[in-house]
């Protein structure tokens, strides 16, 4: 993916300047809680010429990053980060990231994404032209999803392995979420600024990442778990879809159903040969058709999206259309 500069437009810019970073390695620039030096020299350089420039946006619990680095950075956390947990793909060049107390770590090249995590003593070497989008979690998030999924408290650290096996499927997924934030941010036409439909991608793509991934739970969440029982399945059903307007997580809907949500999960692929989420996406767009034809010519197309929790009307309209043969806006006019 490249970046566009519309998606810089979107966030608040900071420049590294030559200026403030030393141009021999014994000092460097902050940003936040992250340091920055020179890997090289570079003495011929202007002393006013940007280095690096950093994009960040906040979104829920998460927050966007686009960097792009003219020179190869030597980056380090000497403190704590506000969001402990980093998806970082990289479009351009390539990153070197090597945990705290570890004496190797790994590289990943454009087109391929690695897992951070920023605890003090952490550090990330990058090259020459390097750009790449990082998409920052707060660990407490993941945490509490965690527990949730496991209906315990932890009782050792969540950490993560520092070179991934990725399961199939993981690492594509993980790619086309950041993609879907960066997308939506550029879009002027998406809802997703505004808060429509962050819960539910909070919960996909915390979800993706404790069930995709290899960390100190991995096995735990891999052992064998009773489903649901067909009531639970139904009282979630009927849950969701009284709650159609309302921002819902899987957690939320399996505790009005009385049971844990890997139970209700379990429930919902035997019962159904689907997965919890994708139950509710039907049931919204169900409800979106009926609102349309019951809304005739006064219902907007984003005031449905807005409605029933869908970020963006473009991709709406597709999935529509795709569901039922027809747009929205025909839906609509026909019952006008």
């Amino acid at each position: 993916m490249r970046v566009s500069p519309t998606l810089l437009d979107t966030m608040q810019v900071t420049e590294i300047r030559m200026s403030y970073v030393a141009r021999q390695q014994a000092e460097a620039c902050k940003y936040g809680s992250i340091r920055y030096r020179l890997r090289e020299s570079q003495s011929t350089r202007s002393s006013d010429e940007a280095l690096s420039r950093i994009g960040d946006t906040v979104i829920g619990s998460l927050m966007l990053s686009c960097v792009i680095e003219r020179f190869g950075m030597d980056i380090a956390f000497p403190e704590g980060h506000p969001y402990s947990f980093c998806i970082m793909s990289v479009l351009t060049g390539a990153v070197h990231y090597r945990p705290f107390r570890s004496e190797s770590g790994t590289t990943a090249r454009a087109g391929h994404l690695l897992l951070a995590q920023t605890e003090p003593g952490t550090q990330a070497l990058t090259v020459d032209g390097s750009r790449r989008l990082n998409l920052w979690i707060n660990r407490q998030s993941l945490v509490r999803c965690l527990e949730k999924m496991l209906d315990r408290p932890l009782d050792l650290p969540l950490t993560f392995a520092p070179e991934q096996d990725w399961p199939q499927g993981t690492a594509a997924s993980l790619q086309r979420l950041v993609r879907y934030v960066a997308d939506e941010l550029i879009d002027p036409y998406s809802l997703f600024a505004g808060g429509v439909g962050v819960t539910g991608f909070e919960d996909m793509i915390i979800r993706t990442i404790l069930e995709g991934t290899i960390h100190s739970y991995t096995e735990h969440l891999a052992r064998p778990i009773s489903a649901a029982t067909p009531i639970a399945v139904h009282r979630a059903t009927e849950f969701m879809r009284e709650n159609l307007s309302q921002p819902l997580t899987v957690e939320d809907i399996a505790q009005v159903a009385g049971c844990s949500a890997r139970a209700l999960a379990a429930a919902f692929r035997k019962d159904r040969g689907q997965t919890v989420t994708s139950v509710l996406h039907d049931l919204r767009l169900e409800a979106a058709r009926e609102a349309l034809r019951a809304g005739g010519g006064g219902m907007t197309i984003n005031a449905v999206c807005a409605r029933f929790n869908f970020s963006n009307a473009g991709r709406f309209a597709a999935m529509y259309r795709e569901r039922f043969g027809v747009s929205p806006r025909q839906t609509r006019n026909r019952c006008s």
